[in-house]
This record gives structure tokens, C-alpha cells and sequence, in this order.
């Protein structure tokens, strides 16, 4: 169902506003924040954001994910220190590792585990934003040594999984809204 908001501009003009207007502001919303304040984050926030990456979608609905939700600030300052661009996790309040399972038993959905894992990172952003909590993806696969070292400080020990991304979380007093445009260079129209 889609719900329209009525707009009165000045008294003079009358716009219907949709839902996918308020999540194309939501688009534009989402950053990648770097500075996060000491305000902790709900489990209720945390289970929601959770729920909006499951709802991606995944190839054959296999859902091949595995998440590690990191609160415990020992380990956020590990993971701050063990890539060269995850130090603003010494100051989340929490991080989701997204992990991709490899061990899948569907032929069709072979080798699509990136994919689904990048739709899930990016509606957990996108729910993170809806809640004015501010997140930054910092990338760990394909870099082996990196995805080594994160099995490592998590204590993974099956093959099968394997850490795709760490996601900080935590509210900021410093918004910084997405840097992406539309440019139409990079689009061929084929009709």
C-alpha cells in the first residue's frame, strides 16, 4: 500500500508526496559517518536492522548470511585497529560483521553469495538511517589477510564462513549525508 502525504507549499501549491520520495531523502540521507557519540543503541534498533537485512533479497531465497553483532568494546577497538580503515569503530557503539556462507546446497544459487550479502549490507544501512543511527561499510573480502584476521579476532573456526564486511553503528552529532549523484555518462539507455 502506498501512502501519500499531502505537501502545502506557501498556502499555493498542493503536492502529494509518495513513499518512494521519502526513500529517495532516505537514499540521500545515508552516509558514511566517521564519528559516533556514547548514545547506545537499543537491542529493539539493533533487531530491526537485523530484520531489514534479512529481507534482502538472495538468490533461490537461500539467504546466505551469518551476522556477528558486536556491543562488546574490547573487541570494537580490536577491530579498529586491525584494518587501516576501521578506526571509527574504537567509537561505535556497536558493529555488525556480515558473513557470507559458502557451504550452500542449491546449485542455482552458487557463487551469489556476494550479491545477497551486499543487498543485506545495504538495507541494514538504509534501516541504520531510517533510525538516525549512523553507519560506515568498511570492506573486508575479497582481501584474504584481511578476512584471516577477522576469523581470528572472532574466534571463526568453520571454512564455510567468511566475514564479507564489518558495519559501524552509532548515533552522531556530525551527519554527513551520501556523496553519490546521478550522472548520466554512466548510463545507456537500450529501448
Amino acid at each position: 500500500m502506498a501512502y501519500k502525504y499531502k505537501v502545502v507549499f506557501f498556502g499555493i501549491i498542493n503536492i502529494e508526496m509518495s513513499e518512494s520520495m521519502q526513500i529517495n531523502n532516505l537514499i540521500k540521507k545515508r552516509g558514511s559517518i566517521r564519528n559516533f557519540n556514547d548514545q547506545v543503541i537499543s537491542d529493539v534498533h539493533i533487531k530491526l536492522i537485523l530484520e531489514a537485512g534479512m529481507k534482502a533479497p538472495s538468490a533461490c531465497n537461500m539467504r546466505p548470511y551469518h551476522f556477528y553483532v558486536i556491543q562488546n568494546k574490547e573487541i570494537l577497538n580490536q577491530l579498529g585497529d586491525f584494518h587501516p580503515y576501521t578506526k571509527m569503530l574504537k567509537q561505535a557503539n556497536v558493529a555488525i560483521v556480515v558473513c557470507m556462507v559458502t557451504n550452500l546446497n542449491n546449485n542455482l544459487a552458487k557463487g551469489y553469495q556476494v550479491q545477497d550479502c551486499s543487498a543485506t549490507t545495504q538495507n541494514i544501512l538504509l534501516q541504520a538511517s531510517d533510525l538516525n543511527i549512523g553507519t560506515c561499510w568498511c570492506g573486508v573480502f575479497p582481501r584474504e589477510e584481511l578476512v584471516d584476521k577477522l576469523k581470528a579476532i572472532l574466534n571463526i573456526q568453520e571454512d564455510y564462513i567468511q566475514p564479507m564486511n564489518i558495519i559501524a553503528l552509532g548515533y552522531t552529532d556530525s551527519w554527513v549525508e551520501s556523496k553519490g549523484f546521478y550522472e548520466e555518462s554512466k548510463v545507456t539507455f537500450i529501448k
